[in-house]
């Protein structure tokens, strides 16, 4: 199967893994803010999750994506799909007019060949203070078929994420890795197996497990705090300006975030009880409040 095909056909296969989307996007909402980037939406199964905010702009550089982007969330009044690159230098005096407090990069910056340029455009395009949201594939030695199919330019380790964040300019608040147990299914799938696709039984059968999967995680990471991950979810700040400086205190690691949920979004959380996503009046919620 081709890079092209092997990439829409998981597209498709992941919207079924509700579960799993909300397991992935919770713990960044308490940081969405009221002006979104969504870079790389593909087909929009993460993006319902942002729609509570006041803007919601989702980029991606294939047209087909984007058509069945607006076919699914066009209706939003709040909301606008546009083709581009966020590497594209020309799309920034496009986008800038938005006044970004948030972007997102949920499993978008392993297919974008020059990462640094994009979040340095990143960068670029958010408000002081503003917040960048970031998942990405971990453990470089996983790197197989299956990344090869879904167009993946590189895995990454901490340090190496953390440095890219560094360079463009961010204050990194948190970054950790996640998903234990979904190392073996990947290292299957992509190095013993050598598949170039996800099988569907396998993500239906993965979706359904994901209670109990995210409850394996807080066991094995309360006795190996320092277990890897097959992802790594990052949040970094653009440093406001000197006068607006804040101390350290608002820096949360992930792992101890509240479980939110939008309502917009699937209406409930099939594995536990569920907050309502901030309002706009209230602005981001925090919870445990340490140092990074």
């Amino acid at each position: 199967m081709e890079s092209g095909q092997a990439l829409w056909e998981t597209l498709q296969r992941m919207g079924w893994a509700r579960r799993y989307a909300q397991w992935i996007v919770a713990p960044f909402l308490p940081y969405v803010g009221e002006n979104v980037l969504e870079v790389g939406c593909g087909i929009g199964n993460l993006t319902p999750y942002f729609l509570h905010a006041r803007r919601v702009v989702s980029l991606d550089p294939l047209p087909e994506a984007i058509t069945q982007v607006q076919r699914r969330w066009g209706h939003h009044p709040h909301f606008t799909p546009l083709v581009g690159d966020i590497t594209d230098s020309a799309l920034l005096e496009q986008l800038r007019p938005y006044r970004f407090d948030t972007i997102v990069f949920i499993n978008v910056l392993e297919h974008i060949e020059d990462d640094r340029r994009a979040l340095t455009h990143a960068q670029a395009l958010l408000q002081p203070g503003g917040h960048v949201l970031i998942h990405v594939p971990a453990c470089p030695i996983l790197y197989g078929s299956l990344d090869i199919a879904l167009g993946h330019h590189r895995r990454y380790t901490r340090a190496a994420l953390l440095s890219k964040v560094e360079a463009a300019g961010f204050t990194p608040l948190a970054c950790q890795p996640v998903n234990i147990l979904g190392i073996l299914g990947w290292w299957v799938n992509g190095r013993l197996c050598s598949r170039t696709v996800l099988p569907a039984a396998q993500v239906r059968l993965f979706d359904r497990l994901v209670p109990f999967l995210r409850i394996g995680e807080r066991f094995l990471r309360a006795l190996w705090p320092e277990a890897p991950g097959l992802s790594l979810a990052c949040v970094a700040r653009k440093p406001p300006p000197p006068s607006h400086e804040r101390d350290r205190s608002d820096r949360i690691p992930l792992a101890r975030t509240a479980h939110y949920v939008s309502t917009g979004a699937q209406g409930h959380d099939p594995d536990g009880p569920v907050s309502p996503a901030p309002s706009r009046a209230e602005g981001p919620r925090r919870r445990a409040i340490v140092p990074y």
